[in-house]
């Protein structure tokens, strides 16, 4: 049995300012991100990532407790697949 991509969106507080954070986690870890703030994307992965500002998670650990963790305390919402993939894509188009 293979383990289903879930993919989230929360709150994401940063230098640059509040945004959104969204992220793929399969098998319990992270394994893409995408930061969007002030309109524009940036994207990151394990490989690689657009900025080094943006670079990829230090702990892709993501667990149960993680998720109600980060609902209490950033919104987090599971989304689709499809939303996911479309901002992935628009964050490499830039």
């Amino acid at each position: 049995m293979t383990d289903q991509a879930k993919f989230y969106r929360c709150l994401s507080e940063s230098c640059e300012g509040i945004g959104l954070y969204y992220f793929e986690v399969v098998a319990g870890m992270t394994t893409r991100a995408i930061e969007s703030i002030g309109g524009q994307l940036w994207w990151s992965s394990p490989s690689g990532s657009k900025s080094e500002k943006h670079e990829f998670t230090d702990q892709p650990e993501f667990s149960s407790s993680d998720a109600e963790a980060l609902a209490d305390e950033f919104g987090l919402v599971e989304i689709s697949a499809s939303e996911f993939g479309n901002l992935w894509r628009d964050a490499h188009a830039d």
